[in-house]
């Protein structure tokens, strides 16, 4: 659903403002008629510039003079979810957001086949639970101990073994989860692809994950999903940036802290610290997805 991807690279191709300017001059070749720019910054508002696209939609911030159509950003008040902000852009193509924003995730006959592979190659024959404990963030891991915990619980209390996903960045946390069993618990970090995640997800059971792209993705999929949250402020909270869907949870405490500093927390990560996964079993039973 996607025809080309373009990229940009700010750290490294496109680092100096002449590549960023040639890069620009690529874009003008493709002749397109309108661009979106869901994350403002300086360089991608003067990439739309340059490039010569007539309809300009983004945010008024970060040199905002470049764009055609702009609205004031605040998703930073957190006060619905990312997605209908991403919505309000939309506005000025005269479409509205949906009454129920449902996410989509394409999952083809030919992923569904490399996955049953993947899983014959495991000897994977019963049910089996998925675990993301990644993220992009350090302010969104939720500790191995609990994951550990966790797939402990599962296990011992419903014989269903675990499997953790993630990419290659994951794979050392993954290992420290695994270090501390004797049961069957699978690892798959770094060995699917995007389309083959997918069709992972609709064969597990649920989906217990940190705040990131896999939760979403599983989400799209209506396969039950349990996010750990951390994080105080409204802008970063569930409430912006939780799956959507009738079959997503998720799990979030306020500790008290006065101020939320993010990946800079002074104070151990307490908020992801303090989520058990006994209270994380408990939504697990109570939601009745084992």
């Amino acid at each position: 659903y996607v025809d080309e991807i373009v990229e940009y690279d700010k750290r490294g191709e496109h680092k100096s403002i002449l590549s960023t300017i040639r890069f620009a001059f690529k874009l003008r070749e493709k002749h397109f008629d309108c661009i979106i720019c869901l994350h403002p910054t300086n360089r991608v508002h003067a990439v739309a510039f340059f490039s010569g696209i007539p309809f300009r939609i983004g945010y008024k911030k970060k040199n905002a003079f470049f764009l055609t159509h702009s609205i004031e950003d605040k998703k930073m008040e957190g006060k619905k979810h990312e997605s209908e902000y991403n919505f309000d852009l939309l506005s000025f193509l005269a479409l509205s957001v949906p009454e129920n924003i449902i996410p989509f995730f394409p999952v083809s006959d030919a992923d569904d086949q490399d996955i049953k592979d993947v899983l014959d190659d495991l000897q994977m024959n019963g049910p089996f639970a998925a675990m993301f404990c990644g993220a992009s963030c350090p302010s969104k891991l939720w500790p191995v101990k609990h994951f550990a915990e966790l797939s402990r619980k599962i296990y011992n209390t419903y014989g269903i073994s675990v499997v953790l996903v993630g990419g290659k960045d994951d794979s050392s946390r993954a290992r420290e989860i695994m270090g501390e069993f004797d049961f069957p618990i699978f690892d798959l970090t770094g060995k699917l692809s995007l389309k083959m995640l997918g069709a992972f997800f609709k064969r597990c059971k649920f989906l217990v994950s940190n705040d990131s792209g896999p939760a979403h993705i599983a989400a799209a999929l209506g396969v039950p999903v349990i996010s750990i949250f951390g994080r105080k402020d409204a802008g970063l909270s569930p409430e912006r940036w939780r799956p959507l869907g009738t079959r997503s949870w998720f799990l979030h405490k306020d500790v008290g802290c006065g101020e939320c500093l993010a990946h800079n927390c002074v104070n151990g990560f307490r908020c992801l610290e303090e989520i058990s996964a006994d209270e994380v079993f408990d939504l697990i039973k109570l939601r009745d997805l084992l």
